[in-house]
C-alpha cells in the first residue's frame, strides 16, 4: 500500500472532519424533537445533545428558529382572532371523552396442544433418534 501524498491526505482529513461535524450521533432533528426542544419539554441530557447538534447543523438550527417564530406567533394571537380547532375534531374528541369504556379488541384465540400431540412428538423424536443410531 502506497502512502498518501500530502495533498490527498489533507483532502481526506478535511472530508473526515466535515463528516464528523455533520454526523454527531443524533442525526437531524425530527419535527417532534424540534417542538419538544423549543417548548423545553426534553430531559436535560437530550437538551444538551440538541444544543451540541445545533452548533454544527445549520439546517436544524433554521428549523428550530422557524418553530420558535411559530410558537411566538401562536402565543401572541388573541383568542378572538379565530385560532380554533375544527368543529369536527372537537366533536370526535368529545365523543371519545364521553365513552365510558373504550373498545377493547378481542383476545386472540389460544391454541393448546393436546396430550396426544405431545406424545406424538415424543414418539417421532424417539424414532428419529433410533434411525440415527442405526445408520
Amino acid at each position: 500500500m502506497q502512502p498518501l501524498s500530502d495533498k490527498k491526505r489533507k483532502r481526506l482529513v478535511a472530508r473526515v472532519k466535515s463528516q464528523a461535524r455533520r454526523l454527531d450521533g443524533i442525526g437531524h432533528l425530527g419535527p417532534e424533537a424540534v417542538v419538544a426542544f423549543v417548548d423545553g419539554e426534553m430531559p436535560a441530557k437530550a437538551m444538551h445533545r440538541v444544543r451540541v447538534h445545533l452548533v454544527n447543523c445549520a439546517e436544524c438550527l433554521a428549523e428550530v428558529h422557524r418553530q420558535r417564530l411559530a410558537a411566538s406567533w401562536v402565543r401572541s394571537e388573541d383568542d378572538t382572532q379565530g385560532l380554533r380547532a375544527p368543529t369536527d375534531l372537537l366533536e370526535r374528541l368529545n365523543g371519545i371523552a364521553a365513552t365510558k369504556d373504550p373498545p377493547v379488541p378481542p383476545e386472540p384465540e389460544r391454541h393448546y396442544a393436546s396430550e396426544q400431540d405431545l406424545l406424538d412428538k415424543i414418539e417421532m423424536i424417539g424414532r428419529a433418534l433410533r434411525r440415527g443410531h442405526q445408520s
